[in-house]
């Protein structure tokens, strides 16, 4: 009786796979990029064999050099960026002032939610901008008073709650708040630029891990969604915080004098292992060594308040689960199939393993054979879906304040809600809300592809 009920449950679905050959754009400033963009590929010809050209190497060209010379300059970098830093420092035409430094700081090394430090790096102070407050991972008004030009140039992964995302934004605030040009040093999305995928934020679950009205998964680049904040600044977000004082009711991003710095040869529809090949990845944190962890980590990196754990020892970070209310191999391989029947887990392989920790039979390993498909976010709350079903007894939470997590992480209650339901409503339930809801951001988002 519950297979055929699995079965029925069971029904393909389209998820939103958008924007990779549009250019279109509405803002004046970014048909401006655009152009830029279009006429540096004319001049080039084809680009398809040829390299991308990051936003970082642009700024040292004639075009965009005038940013920076001559001027004061602070920026936003980690070890991702440090190549940047460094010839800020060496080239004697500017002035590199001061360094600030997301989640786990200037290194890479700290661990996630650990208050960043403040350091040196070659005689430039660092200002770590991460703490246990909002108040730590603002960049203060008083570090800006002597600035021109605040860069950003840091690696993302491409999901919602990395915190990056918000360490940018917040920047971007406090440049706004400073009255300086903001510049962003453009990189790729390393999943790819066109696949979106989950729950839009809702405004109430507004947090350092979803400072904006964006998918878990936005499928932008990190200049693509600095354009998207400033412009859409009024429905993006919520009331302002921290506030710098109690009058600071609203953001100022919306006044920022931003500038994106397009990559040059980027397309959307690669991974980073398309553009750069397997490897050359450069961890951005302790957790995330590879692109692969990046891409998982918008799906299996919510279950940080779930029972399902996402970090299983002897495994690729983010890449399998372990199962503690599972320990035979006969129901790991009930589970699995119930899974599958539920959801098609598209580009990924679903295979039982043994928990070297407890040499249990537990594990599910999530095995990407093909990234361009494969949906991390539906297939992670497929999983979830399935405890429920088969499990409804066994516990979900570890704590009493983890709803309120996973309410952070995935950014809508309804999951939550819908998980939790009783009766259980069907998978296809929840896939066909994201769907609308990927559809919503998706008429907003293509207004701001620069690519």
């Amino acid at each position: 009786m519950r297979t055929s009920f699995l079965f029925l449950l069971a029904v393909p679905i389209l998820f939103l796979s958008c924007g990779c050959s549009s250019n279109t754009m509405s803002a004046p400033s970014l048909r401006i990029q655009a152009a830029a963009v279009n006429q540096m590929d004319d001049s080039t010809g084809s680009h398809l064999s040829q390299d991308i050209i990051l936003g970082r190497d642009l700024l040292f060209t004639p075009d965009y050099f005038p940013l920076i010379e001559g001027k004061r300059i602070a920026i936003m970098a980690n070890q991702t960026s440090r190549a940047t830093v460094d010839r800020l420092i060496d080239d004697k035409r500017t002035s590199l002032i001061v360094i600030f430094s997301p989640e786990h700081g200037f290194s890479g090394a700290d661990a996630a939610g650990l208050h960043v430090s403040d350091s040196v790096y070659r005689s430039i102070p660092v200002f770590g901008c991460y703490g246990g407050g909002d108040a730590t991972r603002r960049i203060p008004l008083s570090l800006l008073k002597n600035i021109d030009v605040l860069l950003f140039e840091v690696q993302d992964t491409g999901a919602r709650h990395y915190t990056f995302i918000s360490s940018m934004y917040l920047a971007m605030d406090s440049a706004a708040d400073a009255s300086i040009k903001f510049v962003v040093l453009d990189r790729p999305n390393p999943a790819n630029g066109c696949v979106i995928e989950g729950p839009v934020l809702e405004k109430e679950f507004q947090s350092f891990v979803g400072v904006g009205r964006i998918p878990v998964r936005h499928a932008m680049t990190m200049g693509e969604l600095a354009n998207l904040f400033r412009n859409e600044s009024v429905i993006m977000h919520g009331p302002r915080y921290p506030r710098e004082k109690e009058t600071d009711e609203y953001w100022n991003v919306g006044t920022l004098d931003l500038v994106t710095i397009p990559m040059k040869h980027y397309e959307r529809e690669k991974s980073w292992d398309d553009i750069y090949g397997p490897g050359k990845w450069i961890p951005t944190s302790p957790n995330i060594p590879g692109a692969l962890e990046a891409m998982m980590y918008s799906g299996t990196g919510i279950l940080g308040a779930n029972t399902l754990c996402e970090m299983v020892p002897g495994f690729r970070k983010f890449c399998a689960i372990s199962l503690p209310f599972v320990s035979t191999g006969e129901k790991l391989l009930a589970f699995i199939d119930a899974a599958k029947s539920v959801y098609d887990f598209p580009g990924m392989l679903l295979s039982p393993a043994l928990n070297p920790e407890t040499r249990e039979e537990n594990v599910i390993v999530l095995e990407v054979v093909d990234i361009s498909i494969c949906r991390p976010v539906a297939s992670t709350l497929a999983l979830l879906y399935v405890q429920r079903l088969l499990y409804p007894d066994a516990q979900f939470f570890t704590t009493s304040e983890a709803p309120g997590i996973f309410d952070k992480m995935t950014g809508a209650s309804w999951v939550r809600e819908e998980l939790m339901g009783k009766p259980l409503p069907p998978f296809y339930f929840m896939l066909e809300r994201m769907r609308r809801e990927e559809a919503a951001f998706e008429n907003v988002r293509k207004k701001y592809l620069v690519y």
